[in-house]
């Protein structure tokens, strides 16, 4: 039978992560934004309240139809919607000051080409912001309650800048630190969350990342 869960979905339990996110950056309030696998739209509101009404947005995706649904619901002049392929963009090189790829990066066939991509059409110094999700082991470790609370003290501050972030586990990370070490992005840092309370020793969990590089 038919899941009865859309791209949209998919989307939709990305905006928590995407409103954390976009809170705790420095975003520029001028210039030229690139909502990546845009889909119908529905990030697009949270994406001009944080980009500011001076800011050009662009919708691209490949699907077409998508985008007609997100014309219809997000109709602003601030933002063009574009059908093209994220491994061929149709922009010119140093063109955006910013890029967001939001629970997409994982239906790209050919990552690289499109980190490449985004690094060509980037401004020197300017940010992309990824996130996705993806099932990963990882293990529960039973904490002392007030170790637990020592740590969770110690980590809050370094939550409220990506300057100062604790990085994810070298573990779960490392493989997307060096695909965007390889499309030439620096000053990579990469958040793990848990989705899933883990109630078990060792299980298989959604962990979602949140990545920002320049």
């Amino acid at each position: 039978m038919p899941h009865a869960y859309s791209i949209d979905d998919l989307h939709s339990s990305f905006l928590p992560i995407l409103r954390a996110a976009l809170a705790s950056l420095e975003l520029p309030q001028t210039g030229i934004a690139l909502d990546l696998a845009s889909g119908a739209g529905n990030k697009l509101a949270l994406l001009r309240e944080a980009l500011g009404e001076h800011m050009q947005l662009l919708a691209l995706d490949i699907d077409q139809q998508a985008l007609v649904l997100s014309k219809k619901a997000f109709p602003f002049e601030a933002v063009k919607h574009i059908v093209a392929d994220a491994h061929t963009l149709p922009l010119d090189s140093t063109s955006m000051d910013t890029v967001f790829c939001i629970a997409a990066f994982g239906l790209f066939h050919d990552q690289r080409q499109v980190l490449a991509e985004l690094r060509r059409i980037l401004k020197p110094g300017a940010g992309l912001l990824l996130s996705l999700t993806e099932m990963r082991w990882c293990e529960r470790i039973a904490w002392p309650s007030d170790l637990l609370n020592s740590l969770a003290a110690a980590y809050q501050p370094s939550t409220k800048s990506w300057q100062h972030s604790l990085p994810a586990s070298v573990d779960i990370s490392s493989d997307y630190a060096a695909l965007l070490l390889h499309a030439g992005f620096s000053h990579i840092h990469i958040r793990a969350l848990s989705l899933i309370h883990i109630s078990e020793p060792t299980r298989r969990t959604p962990i979602s990342y949140a990545v920002f590089c320049l």
